[in-house]
């Protein structure tokens, strides 16, 4: 079989303009879930050449925030995961700088503790369930008499108490 000169190979096809909107807008979502604002995203979209009109970038980060309104009506399953993806974006995003500080560390328990509570893992709130399971009641605390207690255990009391600032 004689290959024919005249018969053109087809070149590899390009992905519609439209499959290109789609991942643009997919990529305007992250930006806009890592917090960047929209002028910074006109500047990226021209940066990377996307499109040389900053009305485009607006019409494609409203279609991207639109796409989020409209699944308003997905279940609370979506929404939580959603949520958790976020917050582990935020903790991925925090500088290094800030990581070891002290507000930092905090940010960080922060975001940890909310991502316990979407998981349905919560904290401990330390309230019991009555027998019905419907009542919740505050755990009792039994009173200390401190006249039972010998003067050594009292002066080792007094002194694990925290002074106070004169």
């Amino acid at each position: 079989m004689a290959l024919n000169p005249k018969k053109k190979v087809p070149a590899a096809k390009k992905p519609s303009r439209k499959l290109e909107i789609q991942g643009y807008i997919f990529k305007i979502q992250a930006w806009i879930i890592e917090g960047k604002t929209s002028v910074w995203i006109i500047g990226e979209a021209k940066r990377l050449k996307w499109c040389k009109s900053d009305r485009n970038v607006e019409r494609w980060i409203n279609t991207a925030r639109l796409a989020w309104a409209q699944e308003q009506n997905s279940t609370i399953e979506v929404k939580r995961i959603q949520k958790i993806e976020e917050l582990k974006a935020m903790k991925l995003t925090l500088k290094p700088k800030h990581r070891g500080t002290p507000a930092g560390i905090e940010a960080l328990l922060k975001i940890d503790r909310d991502i316990r509570k979407l998981e349905g893992l919560g904290t401990y709130t330390g309230f019991i369930k009555d027998k019905e399971g419907d009542t919740p009641q505050a755990p009792q605390v039994h009173a200390v008499d401190y006249n039972q207690l010998s003067p050594e255990v009292l002066k080792q009391i007094h002194n694990a108490r925290p002074k106070r600032a004169i």
